[in-house]
């Protein structure tokens, strides 16, 4: 399930399969009905794979997810 933020709080689509839109409605059917009226255009861009030439003031961009480096603070007697 995501949330109000997860679909809104960006301007540009970054991923495939990212949602774009959100429907609300009564009835399956009705949201059905709804989610087709949605329309969405795209400017094609080139995809940036090169860290050498990445923009550091860019959008700020994250793919993090999770806490990598929280179970390495642990003691080897807490990791499971």
């Amino acid at each position: 399930m995501l949330t109000h933020t997860e679909v809104a709080r960006r301007q540009t689509i970054t991923l495939h399969g990212q949602p774009v839109a959100v429907v609300v409605a009564t009835t399956p059917e009705t949201a059905q009905h709804a989610a087709s009226l949605v329309g969405v255009s795209y400017d094609a861009e080139p995809p940036s794979t090169d860290m050498s030439v990445a923009d550091p003031a860019g959008d700020g961009q994250t793919y993090a997810r999770g806490d990598a480096e929280g179970p390495w603070a642990l003691p080897p007697s807490g990791w499971r």
